[in-house]
């Protein structure tokens, strides 16, 4: 067998390390990851229907008692760049695990709380922090694995949340019914370890060592080298000619709009515009989500609903959102489909069905109402990391990610106590859901000038 020639043109080929996307064991990773949206989504979205039992046990108003779901929502998130930098150093598998046993260490310590402050340090703080690690690794490592089919396959590992949101509601109701909240945090915390199995399917990537990989980087190379002084003096006849000179030959325009040229460039293209982005997608709609699900069984309630009835009101969220998790997924991939637009024009419709929640009067209605909502949200679990990828690309998704989770967090450690004050002071959930609605749309409209400002910002770098 012939040895391949070392000293092989470094700028036509090069030796690296090539993964497997698109297929073979990523399908198991996807599963591993809906698994846990399962968990970990069906826990969240459920919050409201524990939460009407702890006000009535605490005998507490409810923007007090929102801050344990408010904690518990918050802390994955604000943990995300401590999530990311865990994961890179020990990998996805060994970080979801270990936020696996966290998490349900500190679900089974709520079972002991005797007041609010202390629940909302175990179910909210050490139960959210546990969840931060299998949270973020579960959106990252799917992304490794796949890239014709990328949306798709987030889009599908995020079904799970709708999943668990139609399981987790009534099943927790059911629990609380026969066992009571402490009982029902029992079980949680056991289903809760389950996140330890599934994160034992995120083992590392098959490598193919040795692959020549051709790779047409010669242009972009000598774009960005600067010629020597010797070669420079002898084609310009002052520093003035030579300075202006070399500006024309080392600056290719179209380098700036090469993603894989900006690698070359060590990450110094990600500029104010990139983080304000990453900054204000899902911001608006990770708070009012959340908002959402401590209101929306109070407000079953305000229409007349038992609290049985309300739990499936609730958990009638999680069909649509599935199904809207995979036609986003699938919508993302499409080439003639921008993703940034897709996703505003979600955004509006998702506000929208938000805003037409108080006119609901009976729970046929406001199902109709909640599946709106339900189905148009699914657009910022299914592409936001995408859209994270497209900015910044994938060797900076985790901490990218990472900061989103944070920027999300803080968003959404505010929004169910507002919800809650506003609730207190009008005595209806009217002003909650106008004001959601309002936030997402406005989120919608936001994110429309996104595209455009990319446009008008390549075009500065070209000129």
């Amino acid at each position: 067998m012939e040895k391949e020639d070392d000293s092989e043109d470094s700028s036509s080929t090069k030796t690296t390390a090539k993964t497997v996307v698109d297929g073979g064991w990523g399908w198991m990773v996807v599963f591993g990851a809906f698994m846990i949206n399962v968990i970990t989504d069906g826990c969240s979205y459920s919050f409201g229907v524990l939460f009407t039992h702890l006000v009535d046990y605490f005998q507490a108003n409810r923007s007090s008692t929102a801050w344990v779901g408010s904690v518990f929502n918050a802390a994955p998130l604000l943990f995300g760049p401590f999530a990311s930098i865990i994961a890179k150093r020990f990998g996805f598998r060994i970080a979801t695990i270990a936020g696996g046993l966290i998490a349900a260490i500190g679900i089974f310590a709520s079972v002991f709380a005797n007041s609010l402050g202390l629940l909302s340090f175990t179910y909210g703080f050490i139960a959210g922090f546990g969840i931060s690690l299998p949270y973020l690794a579960s959106s990252v490592v799917v992304m490794m694995y796949f890239e014709k089919r990328r949306s798709l396959a987030t889009g599908l590992a995020e079904c799970g949340a709708g999943i668990g949101t139609l399981i987790f509601a009534p099943l927790l109701q059911y629990f609380i019914t026969e066992y009571g909240w402490r009982g029902s945090l029992l079980v949680l915390s056991a289903i809760v370890s389950n996140i330890v199995l599934c994160g034992a399917l995120f083992r590392p990537q098959p490598i193919l060592k040795n692959s020549r990989i051709e790779i047409s980087i010669q242009q972009d190379l000598e774009a960005v080298s600067l010629p020597t002084c010797e070669e420079r003096t002898e084609e310009c006849g002052n520093v003035e000619d030579g300075i202006q000179t070399i500006q024309n030959q080392c600056v290719e325009k179209e380098l700036f709009l090469n993603p894989e040229s900006r690698s070359l460039l060590g990450g110094s293209l990600i500029s104010l515009s990139d983080k304000a982005k990453i900054k204000e997608q899902n911001r608006g709609a990770c708070e009012e989500e959340n908002d959402l699900e401590e209101t929306e069984m109070d407000r079953a309630l305000e229409i007349g609903e038992s609290k049985s009835e309300g739990a499936l009101v609730v958990s009638s969220i999680g069909i649509v959102h599935t199904i809207g998790n995979v036609v986003f997924g699938f919508l993302g991939d499409c080439k003639r489909v921008n993703r940034s637009i897709l996703y505003s024009v979600s955004m509006w419709l998702t506000g929208l069905g938000l805003a037409l929640v108080p006119l609901s009067r009976n729970s046929v209605s406001f199902a109709i109402f909640d599946a709106i909502y339900g189905f148009f949200v699914a657009a910022s679990e299914a592409l936001s990391c995408v859209i994270v990828a497209d900015i910044l690309g994938m060797s900076k998704l985790t901490d990218g990610y990472g900061i989103l989770m944070f920027l999300q967090g803080i968003a959404n450690l505010v929004g169910p106590p507002f919800a809650g004050w506003l609730y207190d002071v009008s005595g209806s959930y009217n002003n909650t859901f106008f004001a959601a609605g309002g936030s997402i749309v406005f989120l919608g409209i936001f994110y429309a000038v996104i595209p455009i400002h990319s446009r008008f910002t390549n075009r500065k770098i070209v000129e």
